[in-house]
């Protein structure tokens, strides 16, 4: 396996970044092979002549230009650690004194790692930086074992649980005895009205998805940012495009068992007043859109 400790950054440099894509076994030579198979849903606009791979801090100075937020995740090594000398300590501790060497302000910065040892360092030595600590989870838990996960989070002083999001709705034919999860009714197409529900009925703070434009559309459409600790959605213009999907962990499992029983349908032809005011929001933004593609 090739991994990225296997090269210098002066190495690293030399190579040309690109959209992740291949042209598999239709290829006849090794440039179809790199640049070949691009899904119709990607773009190589951005890939030529050569886009240079930028370092951690390079990144930090572009996205600061750019006056967002920082949601980082710490990845988990493929390596035995300590690597070259460096231990798992050493490697969370490098990425946090990047931001801090550049001056990212604390309150623009969420650091997220699967490990929860990784998180746990952060709230001990890393002073107002560790206070938007986001523990990343992709464990698909029942809701004792979820329960223990928050309150060992909760005693190492984290703040912030990023789960799956299984962890929060489900289909609503599944299993009405099902533990956690808010039942939804969905149909193909209706991720607009699950970020609604994720955002207005469960209360995240965030979302990450690899899918940015569908949040981004949602969250300036319906002028919503980053939800306050207590859940009511924020009006920030500087939210990320990519930010964790986060709940507060002081109020997540109580939510769950209140909401878990109830059966949350969300119609797009709703007439109530929010429904209304959804559906215009939508058409206003679909108008604008189309009148500066058109030029106006």
């Amino acid at each position: 396996m090739c991994c990225a400790s296997d090269f210098t950054l002066e190495e690293l440099k030399t190579l040309c970044a690109k959209m992740d894509s291949s042209g598999g076994t239709s290829a006849t030579t090794a440039m179809e092979y790199v640049y070949g198979g691009t899904a119709d849903w990607r773009t190589d606009l951005y890939q030529y002549p050569c886009p240079e791979v930028v370092t951690h801090k390079e990144y930090i100075k572009l996205v600061q230009s750019l006056g967002r937020k920082f949601t980082p995740e710490l990845k988990t090594p493929s390596v035995d650690m300590p690597f070259n000398g460096m231990t798992q300590e050493d490697y969370a501790q490098k990425m946090i004194d990047e931001y801090i060497e550049l001056g990212v302000a604390p309150e623009d910065l969420y650091p997220q790692s699967f490990l929860p040892t990784d998180v746990y360092y952060w709230v001990a030595n890393s002073g107002d930086y560790g206070a938007q600590l986001v523990a990343l989870d992709k464990t698909d838990r029942n809701e004792t074992a979820a329960q223990a996960f928050h309150d060992e989070l909760v005693a190492n002083r984290v703040k912030i649980v990023a789960p799956m999001q299984q962890m929060l709705v489900r289909p609503a034919e599944e299993d009405e005895d099902s533990e956690l999860g808010i039942p939804l009714n969905l149909t193909d197409g209706s991720n607009f009205e699950l970020l609604h529900v994720l955002i207005h009925d469960i209360g995240v703070i965030g979302v990450f998805t690899d899918w940015a434009p569908t949040v981004t559309f949602y969250a300036n459409c319906m002028g919503v940012g980053f939800n306050e600790s207590n859940g009511t959605p924020a009006k920030d213009d500087t939210v990320s495009d990519k930010t964790t999907s986060t709940v507060e962990i002081s109020t997540i499992a109580e939510d769950l068992k209140n909401v878990s029983t109830d059966s949350v349908e969300v119609d797009a032809t709703d007439s109530s007043s929010s429904g209304g005011t959804r559906a215009l929001c939508v058409a206003a933004c679909l108008a604008s859109f189309a009148l500066r593609a058109a030029g106006f």
